[in-house]
């Protein structure tokens, strides 16, 4: 699996062929588009079999995962937007998430498709986070959106922005029931039954998240990267990072 990648203040492109990713979660708008072939993508438990043209849009906190199926053959882009900058432009991503996250490729207009095609190797910063506000405005119009059943302030949306302010510090499940003043069984059931993830899987796709980010920001070593993403040895951090991004954290910065 090859991933091209170009990290952007609010905006990164993933471009590859059909490939498996397992599930995962992030706080930001992630665009799976499919410019060739076929690619399937399962959000929040619901199977999506992307075909030529057609993208599905993923609102920030919702699992999801990439499935290559047998014989798929295909590539497409996956383009991951700062939901902090984007929120000021569509407001209603804090509280709803898409009935349907399929936006059919007759719905796409042509300048959306367009736009996907230049984000690619676009290094211009301005003109990046031009091409994904048409994306977003070109998608979002297609998207009929209800409120998620989890409001901002409830025990999950709690827990999610919970873990993305302490992911660095030596956080269990135990800790967090301590500070919650609910039952570890209570809040693991959050986890799966919310979120379709458990709390393990979840704090290592933050804490690898953030570890990205520095290795595509930050001139550190591997030692700072891990301490400052919150793995307390470079063992689990190179197990973590592998098992989310499919390569090592020196693999990951040699494809910079």
């Amino acid at each position: 699996m090859k991933y091209e990648f170009h990290r952007q203040t609010a905006f990164s492109a993933y471009y590859t062929a059909s490939h498996s990713f397992e599930r995962h979660i992030h706080s930001d708008i992630e665009i799976a588009y499919c410019f060739s072939g076929q690619q399937t993508v399962i959000i929040g438990g619901t199977r999506y079999s992307l075909s030529e043209g057609e993208a599905a849009v993923i609102f920030p906190h919702q699992a999801h995962e990439y499935v290559c199926e047998k014989n798929s053959r295909g590539n497409h882009i996956a383009l991951i937007c700062d939901s902090g900058v984007i929120s000021s432009v569509f407001p209603f991503i804090k509280n709803h998430i898409p009935k349907s996250a399929l936006v059919p490729a007759d719905k796409i207009h042509a300048e959306t498709r367009d736009a996907f095609s230049r984000a690619i190797d676009c290094q211009n910063r301005a003109a990046v986070f031009g091409y994904a506000l048409v994306i977003l405005s070109g998608l979002m119009e297609n998207l009929e959106l209800r409120k998620t059943e989890t409001l901002p302030d409830s025990t999950a949306a709690r827990l999610v922005s919970y873990v993305y302010e302490n992911y660095n510090r030596n956080i269990t499940l135990k800790s967090i029931s301590r500070e919650f003043g609910m039952s570890e069984y209570y809040l693991s059931h959050v986890f799966s039954k919310c979120l379709n993830i458990n709390f393990r899987r979840f704090l290592d796709s933050v804490r690898t998240e953030k570890a990205a980010a520095l290795l595509n920001t930050q001139d550190l070593s591997m030692t700072q990267i891990a301490e400052q993403s919150g793995f307390y040895s470079q063992r689990t951090f190179n197990r973590a990072f592998k098992s989310i991004y499919e390569m090592t954290p020196r693999e990951y910065k040699k494809g910079l």
